[in-house]
């Protein structure tokens, strides 16, 4: 049985894969970050200048991209928030070079989400 998720606008704050990755401590830590994010998606992204942001559908789709992007990172080198474009190489390096470990309906649901 999944908890009730916590969200922000309809969009919830940690999926429940991720929460279940995470102990205590790190939970506290990366709800704080994606409480943030979410935020700044919604109210100022798209056009920092208006504070103009993103539509609920896009922040939720770009808030579960996270959910799948960061357990990656934990797995690769611990917990961490603090990530790079090396990272995003070495996520999408692994998404489309280990058809064993991430499967075509894995990459599928990225590209939805």
């Amino acid at each position: 049985m999944t908890a009730n998720l916590e969200k922000i606008d309809v969009v919830p704050i940690v999926n429940q894969p991720t929460r279940d990755a995470l102990d205590k401590r790190q939970l506290v830590d990366y709800e704080e970050y994606k409480r943030k994010f979410i935020t700044w998606l919604r109210h100022v992204w798209k056009n920092p200048e208006k504070a103009t942001g993103y539509a609920r559908s896009t922040v939720r789709s770009t808030s579960q991209k996270v959910d799948l992007f960061y357990p990656w990172v934990w797995d690769e080198e611990g917990y961490t928030l603090q990530v790079s474009s090396e990272h995003a190489d070495g996520y999408l390096r692994s998404l489309v070079y280990s058809d064993e470990e991430y499967g075509s309906a894995y990459k599928r649901r990225l590209k939805r989400v």
